[in-house]
């Protein structure tokens, strides 16, 4: 709740619509946009050391080996679901809905690069239940120190 009341005075849409044959484009386009809309400010990504949450393999990555077939992803309040995905799609959903009030962003340090295929019923912004949920799969989430890209925006 309190999230949705900041957002009335502190957020804004932004939705770009482009043909196919641009997508290589559309970050471009977008800062583009950002410059134009708000030249009071500049944007840019700096690379920074800070904590995050890393989820690790701890075990056979063949736990979580994708059965393939149609590319699935569920969520509801306490479940989550990924049919030949990769982990990256956990992570995002991590970060922008299930720890979306974390200090600290969620990322990647399994290596894993093939899809794969993973029922959790968790609290998911739970850590602890989190990684009850995801040892059977042989992984965990710790915190640890990484250099990651920050969108940093400055006044002009």
């Amino acid at each position: 709740k309190a999230f949705q009341e900041w957002l009335i005075n502190n957020a804004f849409t932004y939705e770009i619509m482009i043909p196919a044959s641009m997508d290589s484009e559309i970050y471009s386009l977008m800062q583009q946009d950002l410059r134009m809309y708000f030249p009071q400010y500049s944007f840019g990504l700096e690379k920074r050391e800070t904590t995050c949450l890393v989820i690790k393999q701890i075990s056979d990555s063949n736990l979580l080996k994708s059965n393939g077939g149609e590319k699935v992803v569920n969520y509801a309040y306490g479940t989550f679901t990924l049919k030949n995905q990769k982990i990256p799609v956990l992570v995002g959903y991590l970060n922008v809905l299930a720890m979306q009030n974390s200090p600290h962003p969620v990322v990647d340090g399994t290596g894993i690069t093939e899809p794969v295929d993973l029922d959790l019923e968790a609290n998911l912004s739970d850590i602890n239940d989190l990684n009850r949920a995801l040892k059977s799969y042989g992984l965990v989430i710790e915190k640890d120190q990484r250099i990651i890209d920050v969108l940093v925006v400055k006044d002009k």
